[in-house]
Formats: C-alpha cells, sequence, structure tokens
C-alpha cells in the first residue's frame, strides 16, 4: 500500500473508487453470466418461432391462392371463358 502514499489524498477516492467498481462489475458479471446465456439462447429460439410462423403464413396464403386460382379456373370452364 506504499505506492497509494505517493498519491496526493484529493486522488485517493476515486482509485478507491475505481477498484470497487471494478470489483462489483466483475461480480455482477460473473452473476448474471449464465442468466445472459439463457437469454440469448431465447431470443434464438424465439427468432426461429417467428420465422416458421412466417413460413407456415407463406404456405396458407399460397394455398389459399391456389385454391382461389383453381375455383377461378372450374368457373371460367364452367361458362366457357378460358
Amino acid at each position: 500500500m506504499g505506492w497509494i502514499e505517493k498519491f496526493p489524498e484529493s486522488q485517493h477516492g476515486p482509485i478507491w473508487l475505481e477498484a470497487f467498481e471494478s470489483s462489483y462489475l466483475e461480480s455482477f458479471v460473473k452473476k448474471i453470466s449464465p442468466n445472459l446465456e439463457k437469454l440469448i439462447e431465447t431470443m434464438r429460439l424465439k427468432k426461429l418461432k417467428k420465422s416458421l410462423r412466417n413460413l407456415v403464413h407463406c404456405f396458407r396464403l399460397f394455398f389459399v391462392l391456389m385454391s382461389g386460382r383453381n375455383a377461378l379456373e372450374e368457373t371460367s370452364r364452367k361458362f366457357g371463358k378460358n
């Protein structure tokens, strides 16, 4: 601790504060790291689910449009308008 004696007393506070904050942040990061990994995995799953929902929506839309097209073609055939 002799090195701290070389600094003016007015600078002791900021040095101790920085050391405390650094220690706190390191402890905090260690505590939340497992939760961050879970959060990242959850976000990946949500993104995947959203992509799958969009894909299903596209398929539904495609089949609805094809059904409408088939019905229109059938109607045209019935009335002789090809």
